[in-house]
């Protein structure tokens, strides 16, 4: 489980500080995406966050790299995000706040979800 083994947590956050993404989807979900274009690593995020990931063609250049992207949305997202939060650099504190803020007005933090739920 992701969030049970502190070494691959504590990979992901990192990677997520650095290529990670987070907002609303347009249902108002929250929404989390990591992009790259190293296979390897994006097969290990999809395997962290029991999600497929797809391949991208970049538009423009013959010569632009493959990307591969791994999309969490709905309360799996919230879940990972709330969860990481203590952990981002302040920038990416304070975008959490906004996003959870914005998909949940009260401000409640969502809790009892396990994390590989498929919701």
């Amino acid at each position: 489980m992701f969030l049970g083994i502190m070494e691959d947590f504590y990979w992901f956050i990192g990677l997520f500080e650095g290529e990670g993404y987070i907002g609303l989807a347009k249902d108002n979900c929250v929404n989390i995406i990591i992009s790259g274009s190293d296979k390897d690593v994006m097969e290990r995020v999809s395997k962290l966050l029991d999600k497929n990931y797809i391949e991208i063609q970049p538009k423009g250049k013959d010569t632009y790299k493959l990307q591969y992207r791994v999309s969490v949305t709905g309360k799996k997202a919230r879940y990972i995000c709330e969860k990481i939060k203590p952990y981002m650099s302040k920038r990416r504190q304070q975008k959490i706040t906004e996003v959870l803020t914005k998909n949940n007005p009260r401000g409640k933090l969502f809790e009892g979800l396990p994390f590989m739920c498929t919701v």
